[in-house]
């Protein structure tokens, strides 16, 4: 796997961690100490959602099922209705492929 789709995937295999974090925050007040935790799990959030907002609904719910759920690519295939697992994963590393692809372009304009 490329060096550049290991750093998404975990961006987006936090992002379930991530809301939790957030939503603590969101009851109580922010240390000064944990600001830096603060920004850093609104970072991924808000980047996560960028990503999610360029996905059509199987797009999403191939990401929900892979980072969010941590579920296997033979689960996966199950679920979103295709032969094999190999389908999925050529599919998984196209979506990884586009999102970095947004990400250079969104930094370059």
């Amino acid at each position: 796997m490329k060096s550049e789709f290991i750093e998404i995937e975990s961006m987006l295999k936090s992002y379930p961690r991530s809301l939790i974090v957030m939503n603590r925050f969101k009851y109580s007040n922010i240390c000064p100490h944990l600001k830096t935790e603060y920004y850093y799990h609104q970072h991924i959030i808000e980047k996560v959602e960028s990503w999610l907002d360029i996905m059509n609904q199987p797009e999403a719910e191939l990401i929900q099922y892979r980072c969010f759920d941590h579920k296997s690519l033979d689960f996966t295939a199950i679920q979103l209705n295709y032969a094999s697992h190999s389908t999925i994963c050529h599919k998984y590393y196209n979506l990884l492929s586009r999102i970095y692809k947004y990400e250079k372009s969104t930094i370059y304009h």
